[in-house]
């Protein structure tokens, strides 16, 4: 019985020992991890921060980009700008801490530009005489994004002779729209042209426009004989689509089109005919 608490007492020493080494040997093990996680911890902030930062960082350039593209008059101001960019790019990999600082001041500068140059950003929805009338009393030049005209009463668009710049236009499903007549000062389109189901649109005066970056699409507009609006087009980036068949007399309109990537024209008058295939 003596030699058994004898050993029962030596097993709960070594026990006791074991466990003391055991601690004492995982505690700066356990210190580390938690060191090692609180840098984890600090380094995902950091990369959220950065995340944000690059975000608002690529906003900011397409938005030069945008610029560059409609403002070449500007080239000062807008190189300025591209400076300051640059300049931020250099704060990110320094990990400035004026970082935000410098972001939200090339904001500001952006803005005040925006503001001054009558340049909405942004696309542009209109379908009721209200929206038209708020929209048109704000004499913008440029758009950069889409104009969609669409589902209103209008007879024409008169109030937008200041507007010279859009990313797409789209005229859709104006039961009562005449003319594009107003928007005669416009030189610019990057994307797309769509005049569609505008049932007594008889005149298209696009005469400024000599190239369209996106689709050229005309479609079920059926009081539309000519396409004479459109005869300085030279170049349409992607799709040109006509299907008017019961209304165009000729595609005389499109004399000058010398670049188009893809075709698709329906009509049933044989002078069209004969146009397609001189494309």
């Amino acid at each position: 019985m003596k030699n058994y608490t004898f050993f029962k007492l030596l097993l709960l020493f070594l026990i006791t020992i074991y466990s003391c080494t055991s601690n004492d040997a995982l505690s700066p093990m356990e210190i580390s991890l938690r060191n090692h996680q609180d840098d984890i911890k600090k380094l995902k902030d950091e990369m959220e921060q950065l995340k944000y930062a690059m975000e608002e960082v690529h906003t900011i350039e397409n938005l030069i980009d945008n610029l560059n593209t409609f403002l070449a008059n500007h080239n000062e101001e807008l190189e300025g700008f591209t400076k300051t960019f640059k300049q931020i790019e250099i704060e990110i990999e320094k990990g400035d801490s004026n970082l935000n600082e410098t972001i939200t001041n090339l904001q500001e500068q952006l803005h005040s530009f925006i503001g001054d140059h009558k340049i909405f950003y942004g696309n542009i929805h209109i379908s009721s005489k209200e929206d038209y009338t708020l929209f048109s009393e704000k004499k913008y030049k440029i758009i950069l994004g889409n104009l969609t005209i669409q589902h209103t009463d209008l007879k024409n668009l008169k109030g937008l002779e200041s507007l010279t710049s859009v990313g797409a236009l789209i005229l859709r499903n104006n039961p009562f729209l005449e003319s594009t007549e107003g928007m005669d000062n416009l030189i610019s389109i990057s994307s797309d042209l769509i005049i569609s189901d505008n049932p007594l649109l008889k005149e298209i005066t696009f005469f400024n426009i000599t190239k369209i970056e996106g689709d050229l699409c005309i479609r079920r507009n059926t009081s539309l004989s000519s396409l004479r609006g459109l005869q300085n087009i030279n170049s349409v980036g992607r799709r040109l689509v006509i299907d008017d068949r019961y209304s165009l007399r000729d595609l005389d309109g499109l004399r000058n089109l010398t670049s188009v990537s893809s075709l698709f024209i329906v009509s049933e008058n044989n002078s069209s005919t004969q146009i397609i295939d001189s494309f």
